[in-house]
């Protein structure tokens, strides 16, 4: 049956989807460059859903983020009420930067991350986003790479460096995982236990739940690659090697605006009348070519 209404939101289920504690998580999986996309994706739900930048993603009630490598990046600006379309455009701003040298993503990343993650950050981020790392642990008697989750944070700072550890690619980010100390609440009691991290890579969640905060909540996957699994995705494949490689900037901007327009589409089949303003065509941010929104999803290529 259906549930009840979370704004217009609803979704299908055999039970009441929305009786607390429940919540909608929007999971964002590992996308390299292509996470243009999964900020178009990102900039619809800001408006449409969660009252625009500034608010801090919406009730934490309604609504949990969650990600892996970039996709920590896009939730974690989601549930800290980052502006996203400022985000998008200071990432695409670095494509000069990083087109022939995809190792410079990572001070692209580290630049955002103190440009936009504001003080207190953390505090509207604890309980309402989960961060994929994979732990590495080379010099102790028992070796081990091990995926962990993160979602109660010490400082901004620690939430900095735990989005970033979460997007550490090992070799192209350099020879050493990305350390995070240790962080104490104020109690005194160990809120996380620090260590060496690579980037989130893709775990499995049948085999390691990372992606909600309970069981019962609803997820709503997104994949910038078109995993077939995921509620929203590119509706054409896109080239694996724009992970690492970037495609021109007015690529990098259609994908934001194919994002944009699906999860429109993806929001008008989940609404209490089965029916959204799809403002993809209106107010999507254009690319340079002008083209709208809907034309940028077409013309993404194989």
């Amino acid at each position: 049956g259906q549930t009840g209404p979370v704004g217009t939101l609803t979704m299908e289920d055999d039970s009441d989807l929305f009786d607390p504690p429940r919540r909608i998580t929007f999971s964002f999986d590992s996308s390299g460059w292509l996470y243009t996309y999964h900020l178009g994706v990102a900039h619809y739900l800001q408006q449409a859903l969660l009252g625009g930048s500034g608010g801090g993603g919406g009730p934490s009630s309604d609504f949990a983020f969650s990600g892996s490598s970039g996709g920590a990046l896009v939730a974690g600006a989601l549930a800290t009420g980052i502006d996203i379309h400022a985000l998008a455009s200071f990432v695409i701003s670095c494509h000069g930067e990083c087109q022939y040298n995809p190792w410079r993503m990572f001070p692209c990343t580290d630049r955002a991350l103190q440009r936009f993650v504001g003080q207190a950050a953390h505090k509207r981020a604890n309980g309402r986003l989960r961060v994929l790392l994979t732990r590495i642990q080379l010099w102790t008697l028992k070796p081990a790479v091990r995926p962990e989750t993160v979602s109660a944070f010490g400082s901004t700072q620690h939430l900095k460096q735990v989005l970033r550890a979460s997007c550490h690619i090992p070799f192209l980010a350099g020879p050493l995982p990305y350390h995070v100390p240790r962080q104490d609440a104020p109690d005194g009691s160990m809120l996380h236990a620090g260590g060496d991290f690579i980037d989130g890579l893709y775990w499995p969640s049948v085999l390691f739940m990372w992606r909600q905060f309970d069981r019962a909540d609803t997820l709503v996957r997104v994949s910038g690659i078109g995993n077939p699994l995921a509620a929203i995705r590119p509706p054409l494949p896109v080239p694996l090697h724009w992970v690492v490689l970037p495609p021109p900037p007015e690529t990098l901007w259609k994908l934001f605006a194919c994002g944009y327009h699906d999860a429109a589409q993806w929001l008008a089949e989940h609404t209490e009348e089965g029916e959204a303003e799809l403002l993809a065509e209106e107010e999507a941010p254009p690319s340079p070519s002008g083209s709208s929104a809907r034309d940028h999803c077409a013309e993404t290529p194989a």
